[in-house]
């Protein structure tokens, strides 16, 4: 009498099924249960996932979020696997991990899922929008923060070596009092850690403390741009600003910004008077980065410069001053292109403070 083989497939306490081989009447359950990770985990990068098994399975399968990521073969007496999950080549976020248990027959078992939390992404961090870089302040300052990250772990600002602030969890602003900060340029620094350790940094943020200071207003001539005309070489195509001097005055800084993707290069010279050929040239430095930092103190003038200045201002700790803006009663901020021939009717706005 010909044999006829029946498969039954019975749901039981969840994550169990039977199997009725009809003939020898012989009834047969598998089970499939994810042991490793447990539900609501962070994970990362590449991860075991620990499957545990009874009865005669063949093949285990890994599914994430539907998507079989993992498979293995199964020896027979094993109870226990272990499948590495590469959780980099999915995406960010909760994730529902399901096991497949496949018998010879083709039937199967489906664990019940487990949700993870995946986090292969680095945070993003920046300063808020009201805090640009090389922003003058002083006293107590609100500093806001700009920090994408689903999973922060702690946030960390530093002023140089000194710490600012550390907080476990994220941060939208802090306080910084910067009464008992030594005025001029300060360098912070971010670091940002989410729970998969993934770092972010932000470093090189300049800062101008000005507790004994304050940002002045500029005139510029001609303009706040540059502009190449074609017959450069005859005509004045140099941009200047000029601020008026005032008596006690120990430290200058002044910067030049521009679109650094613009790929121009500039020289720019900070000194008194009108411009470097009509006043005293202090400093001058060139780039092609898209800014341009001077931190001037009387202080360093070196001794020809110094040698250049009224007899009775060398040997002060303060610069010049008075009512004569071709010699001592004005700041110059000069820009210089210094490769026109490249850039010949082209217009490019600049800001200089």
């Amino acid at each position: 009498m010909k044999k006829v083989l029946k498969l039954l497939l019975v749901a039981v306490a969840g994550l169990t099924f039977a199997c009725c081989g009809g003939g020898d009447g012989q009834l047969v359950t598998i089970t499939c249960e994810i042991t490793s990770p447990d539900a609501d985990v962070l994970v990362f990068d590449e991860i075991d996932v620990k499957v545990e098994i009874s009865g005669p399975v063949q093949t285990v399968q890994l599914l994430a979020d539907g998507r079989t990521v993992a498979e293995s073969e199964v020896a027979e007496g094993t109870t226990t696997l272990t499948l590495s999950w590469n959780t980099g080549e999915g995406h960010d976020g909760t994730v529902a991990l399901v096991a497949r248990a496949i018998v010879e027959q083709g039937a199967e078992s489906r664990s019940e899922p487990v949700a993870v939390m995946v986090d292969n992404t680095a945070p993003v961090v920046s300063f808020g929008a009201d805090f640009p870089r090389l922003s003058v302040v002083a006293g107590e300052v609100s500093v806001p923060m700009s920090i994408d990250e689903a999973n922060p772990a702690s946030v960390r600002v530093l002023d140089g070596e000194t710490e600012l602030i550390f907080t476990e969890g994220t941060v939208e602003e802090f306080a910084w009092d910067t009464t008992g900060t030594e005025d001029g340029l300060h360098t912070l620094s971010v670091e940002v850690v989410d729970a998969a350790g993934h770092v972010a940094t932000l470093s090189d943020f300049l800062v101008v403390v000005a507790n004994n200071g304050a940002e002045v207003e500029l005139v510029f001539y001609p303009a706040s741009e540059v502009y190449i005309p074609p017959d450069y070489q005859f005509v004045e195509y140099h941009v200047r600003a000029s601020a008026e001097a005032t008596p006690n005055i120990r430290q200058v800084i002044s910067w030049l910004t521009w679109d650094p993707d613009a790929d121009w290069q500039f020289a720019y010279a900070v000194g008194q008077g009108l411009c470097p050929h009509r006043g005293i040239q202090y400093v001058s430095e060139e780039s092609t980065e898209g800014e341009i930092v001077i931190d001037l103190k009387r202080e360093d003038l070196p001794v020809d410069i110094v040698n250049r200045l009224p007899e009775a201002d060398r040997d002060s700790d303060t610069f010049p001053d008075n009512d004569d803006i071709l010699t001592f009663g004005a700041f110059f901020g000069h820009v210089a292109p210094l490769d026109p021939a490249d850039h010949i009717e082209e217009t490019l706005p600049i800001e200089i403070h």
